[in-house]
């Protein structure tokens, strides 16, 4: 299925591709289609009168896109018509310069190293405005690093510091630019700051990018997919997000300075600077007169300063991070296009939680862990009102629906839960996705990052969607004598691949995932290595990453494949534990002499640092406050230092 859209979305791509060229150099084909695609022939035309800097024309294009007359149609061309507009001068992505060569840190770093005293990072972002969600932060309880978003919204979350300000700019836009571009020296006294959209998904911890980026005192990427300064004037013309006019003006002036239509285009979705630096105070102050003084756009303005002060060289991030849309630290969600529709969550205020289950599940490892266990520390640490029924209770609740409840309900039967006043939460945990189901809910809990990405892109805004990870179980205790067995495989037998030759080595801890078995809790507690290479079957959902936190909690590495589930997300690409996904039988056997010939090796030491760096994320604790954050009840837990404060701009 997946394939099947992918290649759907390349064909369409190709032939707007090719439409758009005839479109652009044929004035027939243009004439067939200027009355079905009034706005998209529109722009066309404008890319070519900046290209040719024919400001007459542009300016008089301008004005008609500006108009409410050449609106855009739903339909194939318009959809992936910014996706296929053409480069003048190169249709090729664009990559830029590698710029990946080490180098030692920026000067302004010097005295006061990540590794040798503490250095305090701020990753801040901005909302202002309805229609955005604050999505999750994995990593946002590492020490000396704060997550804060500044909005004007009343946003919950469990892994930022929300703090609400009111806007103080002729609009919302204009008002989150501010706090963007000269308002980072204003939270607080930190060493560097990284300024992410709020549409990015933090997914890594900071620690292991963060002395790359020292290397500059302000740093960049690239736009990843344009260069050219006449298309990214023409998208935004097109999209209608600032004055058409205003922009080419802009344009025209730039060009006028002498500013080139390409190299200089980067990406302001993501901002690294050194707070230290005297320059990187000066260059924002200057970018922040150019948003005034001419648009909202900030990219156009970003790129007449690094122009001028001939900066391209200093700022560009290397190429080996990534880009804006997929880097080591984040992956990006695409900018909403609907209106917000208020969580019904947050409208429903206080009520008491109910966790709801059938009764020949009642005692499955499911729902022992995301029930059971949930309900016990919100009752007993939270003095929340939280507990596991069979039935439909009398009085509205928050009605989370456990994985085989939501399997067994119909959509009409979910309609008749909310009209009875209950807030109807579905808690899928690895079901497959029910699309048609779920948006018939009021919330969808995501217990992995691959069903909060699926969720957010299929069902938000209609259903709120939440990232509530999954915790370990929290009466494991990690091993602390002489391992005996140097690998344990824990779950149902019929999701293991294993070889044959293997089968004297790997212990299997055979769990029924039916019953809420214990005895397997001391089987694993004496074994080197967690082995959790699965067969995939075809009912298969987005798996969490439990058995790699439960390789956490143990303190032992894992070996697992390469893109199962979570692990790419949770482990890095040098992880030296991965097998392929198509690795072979041999391939299997090879891993596991490599695990046993590098056991208490430097090899060793890496791999287990980095799965027991994870179990501060699947702590209860943790995913409870991911929980109360979903249904609005609690807020976010104290990890920031209780005097930081914000001047208003």
């Amino acid at each position: 299925m997946r394939w099947a859209r992918w290649a759907t979305r390349r064909v369409a791509i190709a032939s707007a591709k090719l439409l758009l060229q005839l479109i652009r150099h044929s004035r027939p084909v243009a004439a067939v289609f200027f009355p079905l695609y009034p706005r998209e022939v529109a722009a066309l035309r404008l890319q070519q009168a900046l290209s040719n800097q024919d400001w007459g024309r542009a300016r008089v294009l301008a004005g008609d896109l500006d108009s409410n007359a050449l609106r855009r149609r739903k339909s194939w061309l318009s959809q992936t018509f910014l996706l296929s507009l053409v480069e003048p001068l190169d249709v090729r992505r664009v990559e830029g310069e590698s710029n990946d060569s080490e180098a030692e840190v920026h000067e302004c770093f010097k005295p006061n190293g990540f590794a040798d005293s503490p250095f305090r990072l701020l990753v801040y972002t901005t909302i202002f405005g309805e229609g955005y969600q604050l999505h999750p932060v994995l990593w946002s309880g590492v020490e000396n690093v704060d997550y804060v978003c500044i909005t004007d919204q009343p946003l919950e979350s469990a892994f930022w510091r929300v703090i609400q300000v009111q806007g103080t700019q002729s609009s919302s836009n204009l008002s989150a630019k501010v706090h963007k571009l000269v308002g980072w020296e204003r939270l607080g006294s930190y060493d560097a700051s990284l300024f992410v959209d709020s549409t990015y998904f933090l997914h890594n911890n900071p620690k292991t990018f963060i002395n790359t980026l020292r290397q500059f005192g302000m740093g960049f990427f690239k736009h990843p997919k344009k260069k050219h300064m006449t298309v990214e004037v023409t998208s935004i013309a097109y999209r209608g997000q600032e004055s058409a006019i205003a922009v080419v003006n802009q344009l025209e002036e730039y060009f006028r300075q002498g500013l080139p239509d390409t190299d200089f285009l980067f990406e302001a979705s993501c901002i690294w600077r050194c707070h230290h630096c005297a320059e990187v105070r000066d260059n924002c102050d200057a970018w922040w007169q150019e948003v005034r003084e001419y648009s909202q756009r900030d990219q156009l303005s970003l790129a007449k300063i690094v122009w001028e002060r001939d900066l391209a060289q200093r700022i560009q991030l290397p190429s080996r991070l990534g880009n804006t849309l997929s880097n080591v630290a984040m992956f990006r969600f695409a900018s909403p296009t609907t209106s917000h529709v208020v969580p019904r969550a947050r409208r429903a205020g206080h009520l008491p939680i109910r966790f709801i289950s059938t009764p020949e599940y009642l005692h499955s490892g499911s729902t022992h862990m995301r029930a059971h266990q949930m309900a016990h520390y919100l009752r007993t640490s939270r003095g929340i009102d939280a507990r596991v029924v069979l039935d439909i209770p009398s009085e509205p609740s928050k009605l989370i629906l456990s994985k085989y409840f939501l399997r067994r309900t119909s959509e009409e039967q979910i309609r008749q839960l909310k009209s009875l006043g209950h807030l109807v939460v579905a808690d899928p945990v690895d079901d497959a996705p029910n699309k048609t189901k779920w948006q018939t809910c009021d919330v969808v809990l995501a217990s992995s990052i691959g069903l909060y990405r699926w969720s957010y892109a299929e069902l938000w805004p209609r259903t709120s969607v939440n990232y509530v990870g999954h915790h370990y179980d929290p009466r494991l205790m990690a091993s602390t004598g002489q391992p005996v067995h140097p690998f344990a495989y824990v779950g149902e037998p019929s999701n293991l691949r294993l070889p044959a030759a293997a089968q004297g080595r790997v212990n299997v801890v055979k769990v029924d995932t039916k019953q809420a078995d214990s005895w397997w809790l001391t089987a694993v507690s004496d074994l080197r290595c967690h082995y959790a290479i699965r067969s995939g079957k075809s009912e298969d959902g987005f798996k969490p990453f439990l058995k790699g936190f439960t390789a956490a909690r143990l303190k032992v590495p894992i070996v697992i494949q390469r893109g199962d589930h979570d692990a790419d997300y949770f482990l890095p690409s040098d992880y030296p534990y991965f097998v392929e996904p198509n690795a072979s039988d041999d391939d299997i056997m090879e891993m596991l002499d490599y695990v046993d010939a590098t056991y208490r090796t430097s090899v060793w030491t890496y791999a287990l640092d980095i799965v027991v760096s994870l179990e501060p994320l699947a702590r209860l604790e943790t995913v409870a406050e991911q929980l109360l954050a979903a249904l609005h009840e609690g807020g976010a837990p104290k990890w920031h230092d209780p005097d930081f404060s914000v001047q208003l701009i």
